[in-house]
């Protein structure tokens, strides 16, 4: 391979096939075989990178590499696996000069959302900082961004610096911090003449600043963001994972009609949520998470439709019992097991909650 650099052609064929069938897997709802394809793809990318070390597409698609295996190692339920690969991922990219290609600072800024959102969700230190830190320097961060003019790269920036604050906020049980961060985020954004993210961005940022509503208990306002969270998430469904974001966004919103008392359309919105779940339950192979995405959608059936409460709550129940431990330990988790479990007592007690 040193001596003819154009045999090169065979390790890049081989990466494309090991890209594609590790995709084929994620969407099949097999991970852990996604996982075997991507750790291959990793080795061919490396092996690239080292062939001929100044090539920067080359180092690009080795940090591709890296990022694609760390989602389905986190969908395989390998939740510290998956971030080692997101930081590799943002190692390789930081290697790439930040003016050789804007599509290479585009999957930069990805690669730094997905650690980000993962380190939240798990509870870990978001960029080396803690706390109101975090929040502060990402949202300032952000801002800074936007200072020479909202050019494309720096939209996306203040978009996935957005909702890593909310994340951190959202995850340490600060709603109130939460939503204004999200809110913050989408008033600035169209201040300087940018209406909305991407449908992407807007599923991610809508759909936290929605949650933290409802666990404020401001149903209205949740109803309004978790609406415009379904139909971003919608546009941006391409994939298995884009369509289970925007069932997510579809169980939220259910709940909050629900406790509008619009059962009705709440379950118009829920029951094909749940009728997508259910099939795909029978279709899973390894992903971890998805009898946490059944429980969700099965406890907003059951406010929905409050004559099959006790039926529904139990299979949500039973699928939380099913997850793996370092899911169940999650403070997402946890609260959605707290719901399920405050709702079976209040109905065995008589008492509609």
């Amino acid at each position: 391979m040193a001596k003819r650099p154009q045999y090169g052609f065979v390790l890049v064929t081989k990466q494309l096939i090991d890209e594609g069938l590790e995709d084929a897997a994620i969407n099949a709802l097999d991970p852990a075989t996604a996982v075997r394809f991507g750790s291959d793809d990793v080795q061919t990318a490396l092996a690239l990178s080292q062939l001929e070390p100044g090539n920067l597409v080359y180092l690009r698609n080795a940090a591709n590499a890296h990022r694609t295996l760390s989602i389905a190692m986190w969908n395989a339920g390998q939740l510290r696996e998956a971030l080692a690969q997101s930081r590799e991922a943002i190692e390789e990219f930081r290697r790439v000069p930040s003016s050789s290609s804007t599509l290479t600072d585009f999957f930069g800024v990805i690669a730094e959302l997905d650690l980000g959102t993962k380190q939240a969700q798990i509870g870990e230190r978001v960029q080396s900082v803690t706390g109101d830190t975090a929040i502060n320097s990402a949202t300032a961060g952000a801002r800074a961004a936007l200072g020479g003019g909202p050019g494309v790269f720096a939209l996306v920036q203040y978009e996935a610096s957005g909702v890593i604050a909310a994340k951190t906020a959202y995850e340490r049980s600060d709603f109130d911090g939460a939503r204004r961060i999200a809110r913050d985020t989408l008033a600035h954004l169209r201040a300087v003449g940018h209406r909305d993210p991407n449908p992407s961005g807007l599923c991610l940022i809508s759909g936290l600043e929605g949650s933290a509503d409802y666990n404020l208990g401001d149903f209205a306002a949740a109803e309004q963001a978790q609406r415009v969270a379904m139909q971003a998430c919608l546009l941006a469904a391409n994939t298995t994972g884009d369509r289970r974001d925007a069932a997510q966004a579809a169980t939220w919103l259910a709940m909050t009609l629900a406790r509008e008392g619009k059962q009705m359309e709440a379950a118009r919105i829920i029951d094909p949520v749940v009728t997508m779940d259910l099939e795909m339950e029978r279709k899973n192979r390894s992903d971890a998470w998805l009898p946490l995405e059944v429980a969700s959608g099965l406890y907003a059936q059951s406010l929905a439709e409050p004559q099959r409460r006790t039926a529904l709550l139990q299979g949500a129940a039973e699928r939380i019992s099913h997850l793996t431990a370092a899911i169940a330990g999650l403070h997402d988790t946890r609260e959605w097991h707290k719901r399920i479990e405050s709702a079976q007592h209040a109905t065995t007690e008589g008492v509609a909650r």
